[in-house]
């Protein structure tokens, strides 16, 4: 302070009157009017660098009171999230993936990609539910989606969302709640991206795994897999179960004389013949080379199961045609059995075969 008193002030700092601050003290003192400069850059020579001021001057009499704030720190915070939030301005409207922001149940922002993407504008969107768009059969799992993700819970959903032509598209929704400068949620924000050819890859791998790939019926582990979970539940609710063992005969014979490509052949259309004589709700499966099992649900006994067994043996014996133009009367023979109460799913298959 001392060192302060009687200095005049370019002498402590020059760059005062290059600057036109010196101009702007003295338009302050002959007009009365005060000046009021907020974030105002200026290269200080004590300390060496430019350096940011809020600045206050007022007459007082012939002389001038002014104040120097250094918001240095203030301004390069603001900097620094003017250029994240530009920064995320750029990521959202250019992402493929769609960017939404969601206050309560309104949208408040969407990403330009949505157009791209489901072929709505984000003006159509904008002040609507985000419910509106979400698959009837999904909505319910979606609102209970939100409403964890408002509760402060980050989270992931698989859900079908209508695009503008009327259909729908299987989407990944992550979402996450959306915290205000105070740390208080306020909605949430969350991507989401088709994935329409992703679930096409998923169910034809879960399609290939249940499905035997000659004859599309179930494949073994799949059979096994049914017939398993049936033997967990009370198996004479309405009615009883019987397992059929099928088994093509003479097939080495078939394969050594016509080869394999007659052999494929005869087991895809004996599978098929098998499939459309028993019920849509049986559980028809290939478990071995040429050997199908066939569960029968809700038979009343033995001699309904025989009488089905009958049908489809008679149904394998029709006359087919192989790729080589051959005629087969191709035929199986068949084990019949119902299954026990303390039958376990080998025992019940052992008995049949």
């Amino acid at each position: 302070r001392e060192e302060l008193i009687g200095t005049r002030l370019l002498d402590l700092l020059p760059g005062q009157a290059g600057s036109g601050m010196l101009n702007l003290y003295a338009q302050a003192v002959d007009s009365g009017e005060p000046l009021i400069l907020d974030d105002y850059a200026y290269p200080h020579e004590i300390i060496g660098s430019e350096r940011r001021f809020d600045i206050r001057a007022i007459r007082v009499g012939d002389a001038l009171s002014f104040t120097w704030r250094d918001v240095t720190d203030r301004h390069r915070a603001v900097e620094e999230l003017r250029a994240s939030e530009e920064q995320f301005r750029l990521l959202a409207q250019n992402s493929s993936d769609v960017v939404i922001r969601r206050v309560g149940q309104e949208i408040i922002w969407v990403s330009p990609s949505l157009i791209d993407t489901l072929g709505w504008h984000p003006n159509e969107w904008m002040g609507r539910n985000g419910m509106d768009f979400v698959h009837p059969e999904e909505r319910s799992t979606a609102e209970r989606f939100a409403e964890a993700v408002e509760s402060g819970e980050d989270r992931i959903i698989r859900l079908r969302m209508r695009a503008k032509g009327g259909d729908y598209h299987w989407c990944d929704v992550r979402a996450h709640p959306y915290r205000d400068g105070s740390g208080q949620i306020d909605g949430s924000v969350a991507t989401l991206r088709t994935v329409d050819a992703e679930v096409a890859s998923e169910r034809e791998l879960q399609r290939r795994a249940q499905y035997d790939g000659l004859t599309g019926i179930l494949s073994r582990k799949e059979a096994f897999n049914r017939i398993g979970a049936m033997f967990g539940h009370d198996l004479r609710r309405g009615g009883s179960v019987a397992v059929m063992f099928c088994d093509v005969d003479k097939f080495k014979a078939i394969n050594d004389n016509l080869g394999h490509a007659a052999g494929d052949h005869v087991l895809a259309t004996v599978a098929e013949r098998i499939s459309t004589t028993v019920r849509e709700t049986d559980i028809v499966g290939r478990i071995g080379g040429d050997e199908i099992l066939v569960v029968l649900i809700g038979v009343h006994d033995i001699d309904e199961a025989r009488n089905v067994g009958e049908k489809v043996r008679r149904a394998v014996a029709r006359p087919m045609t192989t790729p080589g133009h051959a005629v087969l009367d191709a035929t199986v023979s068949i084990g019949v059995t119902l299954v026990h109460d303390d039958d376990t799913v080998d025992s019940a298959v052992a008995r049949a075969d």
